[in-house]
């Protein structure tokens, strides 16, 4: 951006409902939305000015709330239901590839190196990941 002071639309992209959190690896956004058509959609970015819906995955019947993504996987803070992993490496096919099931109301997720922070009404959890390819959780 040119100038910081004066950002102005480029583009725009409809989706299904509510967006709470958004994550970007390279050309690819993630979204995570609720009320409804609880999912996490993948969108390309690759051109600014026409972005394109690719897939999508399902969460259910909560709402995905807190998002982040690493190398096609993107990590979902889902409303009463835990922590999924979606890979996203086929951009159109979605695939659940792991789960940490929690209680409470599951706000958002950060990521540093092979932690997992989950956070919610029921406070912080710190979660470690088995193995080199992530899944499933310790």
């Amino acid at each position: 951006m040119n100038d910081p002071a004066n950002p102005f639309q480029t583009g725009s992209c409809d989706t299904d409902n509510e967006v709470y959190d958004i994550a970007i690896e390279g050309n690819f956004l993630y979204t995570a939305e609720g009320n409804g058509y609880d999912r996490v959609e993948l969108i390309s970015i690759s051109n600014p000015r026409h972005p394109v819906v690719l897939s999508d995955w399902y969460a259910g019947d909560y709402w995905s709330m807190g998002i982040e993504a690493r190398n096609s996987l993107a990590y979902v803070a889902v409303r009463y239901s835990g922590l999924y992993v979606v890979d996203f490496s086929v951009p159109t096919a979605s695939v659940n590839v792991g789960a940490y099931k929690s209680g409470g109301y599951n706000e958002d997720v950060a990521l540093n190196d092979n932690y997992y922070f989950l956070v919610g009404d029921d406070g912080l959890k710190i979660l470690k990941l088995k193995g080199a390819n992530m899944p499933p959780f310790v």
